[in-house]
C-alpha cells in the first residue's frame, strides 16, 4: 500500500487516502480518473514483480511449486490479477492460518529423516 501511495505521489503531487488504494487492491477498482488508477495498478505490479524476483532468488519456480499466500496485504493484490503464472492460494482467516502452518511443517517433518 505504501508503494501506490509513493507512486501517486510521485507521478501527481498529490496524497491518496488510504482507503482508496484499499479499495483499488480489493476490488481492481474505485471512483478516482483512470490515471490514478493505472498508477496505483502499476505500483502494485511493479510489488508483486519484486516479490517474484525474490522468490526466484530463493529457487521458486511457479512449474514444480504451489504458493499459499496466509493473510496480509498481499492477498489483496489479487483482485489485480497480478500474479505472473503463479495460482497463489490465499489462507484468510486466522484459524486456516494455523492449519496452514501446521500443514507445511508437518509436510517438512514428513521429508526429514528420523533419527533412531
Amino acid at each position: 500500500m505504501i508503494a501506490a501511495k509513493n507512486a501517486v505521489m510521485d507521478s501527481f503531487g498529490i496524497k491518496i487516502d488510504d482507503l482508496i488504494v484499499e479499495q483499488v487492491l480489493r476490488n481492481g477498482t474505485a471512483d478516482i480518473s483512470k490515471p490514478y488508477l493505472d498508477c496505483i495498478a502499476t505500483a502494485a505490479k511493479r510489488y508483486v514483480a519484486d516479490i517474484f524476483a525474490t522468490l526466484r532468488k530463493y529457487e521458486y519456480n511457479p512449474d514444480l511449486m504451489r504458493l499459499y499466500i496466509v493473510g496480509g496485504e498481499v492477498a489483496k493484490l489479487l483482485a489485480l490479477q497480478v500474479w505472473p503464472r503463479a495460482k497463489p492460494r490465499t489462507v484468510q482467516s486466522c484459524g486456516l492460518k494455523r492449519r496452514a502452518v501446521r500443514l507445511a511443517l508437518s509436510g517438512i517433518l514428513a521429508t526429514m529423516p528420523r533419527i533412531a
